[in-house]
């Protein structure tokens, strides 16, 4: 029977590289497709904190104007960022040991010392409460890291806690 002979026969060399086509070619669709998915997947550059959202899943960002999406911070070591005023640069450097004492509650006083030191001197960004203090001054920051044997005492205090680095 001829139907019986055409359903049994191979298939054509044509159909053939025409099917091997199309696969690529889904294939490549399905990568594509993955790529542009992956593209809307916000990662840290390492192991992070989330400490707030500014939007929600399936929400629309923007680079243009620049948005803001996560805020993150690695708080994996307890570090303060001070301003150091230009009148004591000479005098602090690197392996400084300090006191880091809370602005609310004395009690709770930790140990550190710098790690590192601007390059830069710069304009004060942290103004005091001292009315005589001078705000024109410039300042070099610097990044403190809290002892380990003093980090579980500021365990519970928030990113962005006020406090005195006395040097």
């Amino acid at each position: 029977n001829a139907q019986a002979a055409l359903v049994n026969a191979p298939a054509r060399k044509y159909d053939i590289l025409v099917a091997e086509a199309n696969v690529a070619s889904s294939v490549a669709k399905v990568a594509s497709a993955k790529a542009e998915v992956e593209k809307c997947h916000l990662r840290a550059p390492r192991d992070m904190t989330l400490l707030k959202t500014f939007l929600e899943r399936g929400d629309a960002i923007s680079i243009t104007p620049l948005q803001t999406a996560l805020t993150v911070a690695d708080v994996s070591k307890l570090r303060v960022r001070a301003e150091l005023d230009e009148r004591f640069v000479e005098r602090i450097k690197v392996g400084h040991v300090v006191s880091v004492v809370s602005d609310f509650n004395s009690a709770l006083r930790m140990a550190g010392k710098v790690v590192s030191r601007e390059a830069q001197m710069g304009r004060r960004t942290i103004l005091g409460t001292d009315p005589a203090d001078k705000n024109d001054r410039d300042v070099l920051e610097v990044l403190v890291e809290i002892d380990k044997k003093d980090e579980a005492s500021a365990a519970n205090l928030p990113v962005g806690y006020r406090v005195i680095v006395q040097f």
